[in-house]
């Protein structure tokens, strides 16, 4: 019986490390707070001293449903071939900035440069390719 496990955004990470530590494998869905084990012991180690408090639930869901999530998220990464162009709003996928959001600014050979905010300031991060997707962003948004 596979579970759906809750946590606190940006502690997914840590969460995968430390319960692979214990033989246990998480899979990440498009949602980033949620996470999916297949495996009943990770209901004891939700109480582990070391990620006390970074899980808010944790719940049984049928293989179907399980499914259907992790498809979703194959299906989002075959959509993610798509050609990023400077001026483009970019999600970044992996690294230390993951969940953040920002425009093109360039694009070089193995490289994108993006515009971002920062703790209240405008940086510019590189990026490499596979590290950035385009955005979904709905078609009219006024």
């Amino acid at each position: 019986m596979p579970y759906l496990i809750k946590l606190i955004t940006g502690k997914e990470k840590k969460l995968i490390r430390l319960f692979g530590l214990h033989g246990i494998e998480l899979t990440r869905i498009p949602v980033s707070e949620y996470l999916i084990c297949h495996d009943p012991k990770c209901r004891e180690l939700r109480y582990l001293d070391t990620i006390e408090g970074y899980i808010r639930s944790l719940d049984e869901i049928s293989d179907e449903e399980a499914s259907a999530l992790v498809l979703q998220k194959t299906e989002i990464e075959a959509a993610d071939d798509e050609d990023i162009a400077v001026g483009n709003i970019v999600t970044v996928t992996d690294g230390e900035y993951e969940g953040h959001s920002g425009i093109v600014r360039t694009i070089g050979h193995d490289e994108i440069k993006v515009d971002m905010v920062l703790f209240g300031r405008m940086h510019v991060a590189r990026f490499a390719r596979h590290q950035v997707r385009l955005a979904k962003t709905p078609e009219v948004w006024w």
